[in-house]
């Protein structure tokens, strides 16, 4: 009698134990995760018990391997059943939840039914040839049993197909492996648990087709569990997901084959094997003759192949598709940046990837990495390297990231691509290497370009229906400011009267306390007002001129240090000498005006703030404005940056970054913001330098 049974349930339950010592050893429990592990030490210890009964010269010690077995086998089948609820699931923890109170009482019930159960219940007989244990005879419940295992195995698969589907690319290709251990250990199974339904008995040979699909399941997992990480696959299922039948339609196919076939043996008294593969041999041919016959077949199956284990080639079609829908939905700008980089980075299968626009100071999202901001000094060197609506992959070969290695933050980069039209360039797309270890593909520039495309055209509009909102704005500012002149207008009456009454009551000392109250309120009321309208609107025909920078500043700096000594502020400036540029010096001097004051009001008493003017390297000027204050809101930083009308001041009109925004266009610079909560700010102002006193 051949012992390779016996070797197969060995080396099957040895492979088991191995993945499971495995994953133990790496830690990061997870609910799938622990119930993974749970469930292929008791496969281990099936496959064991399994290869000590293939062993058995007598029928007490069958009868106790089979009490083991008869345990294992209404216990597992709900394991695994309830794994794969979990296996991959984004919500894992809501699904115990809900189920909690069931999963108690099939544990309850199914225990009642391990210990109570007798044996003989189950199996009718026990089998023996040349001395060593060959085959169990089953009862009609035994069979009843077998029809709830096959019908748990349909259900797993369900559950596994559903979230395959729902997968992305790079997480179909973390569980291409397993799925192909999956199906086939469920295939012998369902093919073991088909001779039990029809013939009631089970011997060696089909505990050896078993343990065989155990050891290409476990191989399976061993293999994709060192090279990739499984349960880090998230999908989420929601209650509006329509379920694919799949699984259920090809299992309801193969019982009816399996009960055509058993009535047909026993009607033409034909063996039941013979018949069994004569049949399927038919199908299996029949099926291979449609492939080769039938055009839109190949290309089907060649298009799953493609997508799903040879991911270089695949075209992205499906992609596409999906990213379309991402353009035509109707989001904020913020949450468009997140989900167009995760699903970008996520179809090409890239590690990495950070998406720049130039919106309301720059706005940025990443996938991947664990801090998404990014430098300015970065934002120059990636814009540097490329024109509008251009795309590059970087060939480490040939040096061509010289600019990139000046960042400690950008030597993940492998591709870059431009956001914008014409001459223009609104912003960047960055992405890291490929998972797998591949190589960018002319077919993965042309998908990052054509996203580029779609992405410019999605920012463009969002631009143009944000000027839109500030047109609107303004018009009902303009409004505003007729009410304002009113105020102005009832202020001024108010200082008449006073001075009115004055020659009448000038030496009465209460008059006095009032009128010097009124004075003192009127002229800081006016001051506010008048400098709020002077500020939103930028004067088009700037007077520039060539200016010494550092001597401007310099001087404007020293003139606002009072107003900073009197709230216990600490204000100082630090420049390079000698730095000219091409400006309207008043227009500096309101934007640097602001800019402190500003500082000012955030920073508590006994803080600093400093003014700094360097030259950049790539031909500017940059003034910032430094301050350890409160910082600006996130909210703030997201959605009212740069807009008229939205201040963090409990007083103001939130004007002054606006205008200062407007002035630095207007000399051809921009205003960049970096701030966090409590933890202070950073205003830069960037306007084109020139040559010295030139």
């Amino acid at each position: 009698m051949t012992y390779l049974p016996v070797v197969l349930s060995f080396g099957a339950g040895l492979l088991l134990v191995a993945l499971g010592l495995l994953h133990l050893l790496r830690g990061q429990y997870k609910p799938q995760k622990t119930l993974f592990i749970v469930i292929v030490l008791l496969l281990a210890l099936l496959q064991f018990v399994l290869g000590i009964l293939l062993l058995t010269t007598s029928r007490g010690q069958a009868i106790t391997a089979l009490r083991v077995l008869l345990g294992l086998g209404l216990f597992l089948p709900a394991l695994t059943v309830l794994f794969f609820m979990l296996f991959g699931k984004r919500n894992e923890r809501e699904i115990l939840e809900s189920r909690r109170p069931w999963i108690v009482l099939a544990v309850i019930l199914l225990g009642i039914v391990a210990v109570l159960l007798p044996v003989e219940f189950v199996a009718t007989e026990v089998h023996f040839l040349e001395g060593l244990f060959w085959g169990v005879s089953f009862s009609g419940f035994g069979k009843l049993l077998g029809v709830g295992l096959l019908l748990s195995v349909v259900y797993s698969l369900f559950l596994f197909e559903n979230m395959w589907r729902l997968a992305s690319v790079p997480e179909k290709t973390t569980l291409k492996y397993p799925m192909l251990g999956i199906v086939t250990a469920s295939i012998l199974t369902f093919v073991v648990l088909s001779r039990v339904i029809a013939f009631a008995l089970l011997d060696r040979n089909h505990v050896a087709v078993y343990s065989s699909g155990l050891v290409a399941l476990s191989a399976s997992f061993l293999f994709a569990t060192m090279r990739y990480r499984l349960f880090d696959v998230r999908v989420y299922i929601g209650r509006n997901v329509v379920s694919s039948f799949v699984t259920i339609i090809l299992a309801g196919v193969y019982l009816l084959a399996l009960g055509l076939i058993s009535f047909l043996a026993k009607w033409l008294g034909l063996p039941y094997d013979q018949l069994t593969l004569g049949v399927l041999g038919v199908l299996g041919v029949f099926f291979l003759v449609a492939i080769l016959i039938s055009g839109r077949a190949k290309r089907r199956i060649r298009r799953y192949l493609d997508q799903n284990f040879y991911l270089n080639r695949y075209d992205y079609r499906s992609e596409w598709r999906r990213n379309a829908r991402l353009m035509a939905s109707d989001m904020a700008i913020d949450r468009f940046l997140e989900d167009f980089i995760s699903q970008l980075c996520e179809s090409m299968m890239v590690e990495k990837g950070l998406m720049w626009i130039d919106v309301a100071g720059g706005k940025v999202a990443s996938y991947g990495l664990s801090e998404p901001a990014i430098a300015e000094g970065d934002v120059y060197i990636v814009r540097s390297m490329l024109d509008a609506g251009e795309v590059c992959v970087l060939d480490m070969s040939k040096n061509n990231t010289d600019r990139l290695e000046k960042s400690d933050r950008l030597h993940w980069v492998r591709a870059l691509a431009a956001l914008g039209s014409g001459f223009e360039t609104t912003g960047f797309i960055i992405v890291g290497h490929k998972a797998l270890g591949l190589d960018y593909s002319e077919e993965d520039q042309d998908f990052l370009s054509t996203l580029a495309d779609q992405a410019t055209l999605i920012i463009e509009n969002f631009k143009l229906a944000q000027k839109i909102t500030d047109a609107r704005q303004m018009e009902t500012f303009n409004r505003f400011a007729s009410f304002v002149i009113h105020d102005l207008k009832n202020t001024m009456g108010m200082l008449s009267l006073t001075a009115e009454n004055a020659k009448d009551n000038i030496h009465d000392a209460d008059f006095q306390r009032d009128a010097m109250d009124t004075i003192r309120r009127s002229v800081q009321k006016m001051k506010d007002l008048i400098h709020s309208l002077s500020a939103v609107r930028a004067d088009a025909s700037l007077k520039k001129r060539s200016v010494d920078m550092t001597s401007l500043i310099e001087q404007k700096t020293n003139t606002l240090m009072p107003v900073a000594r009197r709230r216990g502020i600490s204000l100082q400036f630090i420049g390079e000498p000698s730095l000219y540029a091409q400006v309207d010096p008043q227009a500096i001097e309101r934007i640097v005006e602001n800019l402190v004051h500003n500082a000012v009001d955030a920073s508590k008493p006994g803080g600093e703030v400093e003014v700094h003017l360097a030259r950049e390297t790539n031909g500017t000027i940059r003034i910032e404005v430094i301050d350890q204050g409160e910082g600006f809101e996130v909210d703030y930083m997201s959605n009212h940056l740069f807009r008229p009308f939205r201040t963090t001041k409990k007083e103001g009109l939130g004007i002054g970054l606006t205008m200062c925004k407007t002035l630095a266009e207007a000399h051809g610079g921009n205003v960049y913001i970096e701030s966090k909560p409590q933890r202070g700010a950073r205003v830069s102002v960037r306007v084109p330098a020139s040559h010295d006193g030139a």
